[in-house]
This record gives structure tokens, sequence and C-alpha cells, in this order.
């Protein structure tokens, strides 16, 4: 009876660890199951992540294609801009040279139409100075025209009051005197007469001067040397003898003019060009 309750207490152990056994096996199955469960779902992820890795790698080397090309130009358009930089300085200092060259283009240009202006004004002032020369050379002219034919009458007049006895030649001015054709500043020449009324007061004396006297009141016939080393001599003014010398400013000369009778030359009544006579 013990062997037999040893027995079945055996028994029931044994069948207590079969028991154990199984749920073991069934635990162990369960956890397997679990294992092959979690290892395919761990490496479904795995091919998922790789797949995942590999389109982020493949975009990651795109992206970096897409930023390396961004570069690229970035550089050359850094290159470019240095280029137009460069291109603008220098058009910049091209500009400055040509401002110089155009200011001193400038003031080359006004100093020449200063010049031209200068020249322009200069030869007007010579062509109206040759405009008035020549105004004044036929006023001259005519006047020398006017005066040989007023000498001409007034000879005939003398030979026809004094009988013939005084020349009818006009005289001319003495060799010494200075000519200067352009010496009056309005351009007339202007004739005068000088009377020598000394001369006529010193041969007064004798009555057969008297009588002998033209209109004029000068003596028809020439006087002889002693005569006319006795006259004393005249100082007319040169304003009172000089028609219009008042309004000349151009004569520099002295206001009095000395002469005596032995500058006539026997000559009464000489016609004298102020043009001829005096200069400055």
């Amino acid at each position: 009876s013990a062997l037999a309750s040893r027995l079945r207490e055996l028994a029931t152990s044994h069948r207590a660890a079969q028991a154990e056994v199984a749920r073991l096996e069934a635990a162990i199955k369960h956890k397997n199951g679990r294992l092959r469960t979690l290892n395919d779902n761990y490496e479904r992820r795995l091919r998922v992540a790789d797949t995942t890795i590999a389109t982020h790698r493949a975009e990651l080397v795109r992206l970096q294609d897409q930023v390396s090309t961004p570069n690229w130009d970035l550089q050359k358009a850094s290159q470019r801009v240095q280029a137009v930089t460069s291109q603008r300085d220098q058009a910049k200092a091209a500009h400055i040279v040509t401002q110089d060259r155009v200011s001193a283009a400038r003031d080359n240009i006004a100093r020449l139409e200063k010049r031209i202006s200068q020249v322009e004004k200069s030869q007007k002032t010579r062509q109206d100075l040759e405009s008035a020369l020549a105004t004044l050379q036929q006023e001259k002219d005519a006047l020398a025209v006017k005066r040989d034919e007023l000498l001409g009458q007034l000879g005939e007049r003398f030979v026809e009051t004094g009988g013939g006895g005084v020349s009818s030649s006009p005289a001319a001015p003495e060799a010494g005197a200075p000519s200067d054709d352009g010496e009056s500043s309005s351009g007339e020449s202007s004739s005068t007469r000088v009377f020598d009324s000394d001369a006529a007061g010193s041969v007064s004396t004798s009555p057969e001067l008297n009588r002998a006297k033209n209109e004029f009141g000068m003596p028809s016939g020439p006087l002889s040397d002693t005569e006319l080393a006795a006259l004393q001599p005249t100082t007319v003014l040169r304003s009172e003898w000089i028609p219009g010398y008042r309004d000349h400013r151009s004569f520099r000369g002295h206001d009095i003019v000395p002469w005596s009778a032995q500058d006539i030359r026997q000559i009464s009544i000489v016609e004298m060009d102020a043009d001829l006579l005096f200069h400055r």
C-alpha cells in the first residue's frame, strides 16, 4: 500500500509534470509564434525603413545636386557681378576722363569764341575804318576839287581887280611841313584862308600901296625883300583860323602857330590844308 501510494504520488506528479511540460511547450509555441510575428513585423518595418532610407537618400542626392547647381550658378553670378562692377568702375573712370576732356574742350571753345569775337570786332572796326577812310578820301578829293575851283575863281577875281598884277596860281604848303592823311578825327579836310593883316598894315604907309589894294584889303602886287623883312611875325590861334578846330580832339600840337610874312613867300593869300599843315 505504501508502494501503491508511492506510485500514485509518482504518477500524479508525473501527470503534473507532463501537464507543466505541455503548458510550457504551449507557452513556448505561443512565444515562438509571437516572436515570429514580431520578427515578421520587424522585418517588414526594416524593409519599409530601408525603402524609406533609400528614397530619402535618393532625394538627398537630388537635393544635393539641386543645391550644388545653385551654388555653381551663384558662383557664376558672383563672377558676373564682379565683372560688371569692374566694367562699371572702368566706365566711371572713362566718364570722368570724358568729362574732363569735355570741360577742356568747352574752355577751348569759349576761348576760341572769344578770340573769334575779338577778331570779328577788329575786322568790323577795320572795315568801318576802311569805309570811313574811303569816305574821308572821297570828301578830301571833293574838297580838293572845290578848293581848286575856288582858287581858280579867286585868281580870276584877283586878275580882274588887280589888273593882272597878282599871280593866280595856288600856293602850295611849305616843303618842310609834314603830311598826315588820317589827322582829323571827324575826317573832313578843312581848307583855311589866312590873311596877313599885319603885312597889310605895314605896307599901308605909302599912298601908292594904299591905292593899289584890292577889294579884300590886301596889296595887289608882290612885296619886296625889304618890305618882307620889315614885317613883324604874327601869332594866330589855331582855333581862330581852322574851321571846326574846337571840335577836333585828335590834334596834339600847340594852340599857337607862329608864322611871319617871310613864310608866305610873297603870297598874300595862302590856301593851306589842315591835314597837310599839322600832324599829331
